[in-house]
């Protein structure tokens, strides 16, 4: 195999890929060439972009697709110039947000929602009302829901009992 003149001038600009295409050769010789030649690429990271500040709120998918770069220049960019990460803010469920007086009902609620849809209504079982709970096919009003709650296991006072020290091992 013989190596092309200009290859080292060529090495500089272009990828392995390109080189392969530009000659018609294998990208495994153009590695063998490499070799021969003592060529090796500089494993300086990439610099961060000037205008990645400004964007980078976006989520990981859409800065990779960006700058077509790997999830670990991402968060090594962040790092740098020292921005966290784009969080969702921890919210409480629906039922609670929406001023219920008793919270009991929204809990009950947020239980029974593991196994069926649960959700505010109207008296008439239509979507969007605030004085009903629709679960399933039944059109309840709050003491209905705590009732079928309890009825299929649910505890109002666990998490009282789990977040007192008390209740705790290690405060025992």
């Amino acid at each position: 195999m013989t190596i092309p003149d200009d290859f080292a001038a060529n090495w500089q600009i272009m990828t392995r890929e390109e080189l392969a295409g530009h000659y018609g050769i294998a990208v495994q010789n153009v590695s063998k060439i490499c070799h021969k030649l003592g060529l090796k690429r500089s494993r300086t990271p990439r610099p961060v972009p000037e205008n990645f500040a400004d964007v980078a709120h976006l989520s990981e998918r859409v800065l990779r697709a960006r700058f077509n770069c790997g999830v670990n220049t991402i968060r090594r960019w962040r790092r740098e110039l020292d921005i966290s990460a784009r969080r969702a803010p921890e919210r409480e469920p629906t039922a609670l947000r929406i001023g219920v007086e008793d919270k009991s009902a929204a809990l009950a609620a947020k239980y029974l929602q593991r196994t069926r849809p649960v959700y505010r209504c109207d008296a008439d079982g239509r979507f969007g009302g605030s004085s009903f709970w629709r679960c399933g096919r039944e059109v309840l009003a709050d003491a209905g829901l705590v009732e079928k709650a309890k009825a299929l296991g649910w505890d109002a006072g666990e998490w009282r009992r789990v977040t007192t020290p008390a209740a705790s091992p290690k405060y025992a």
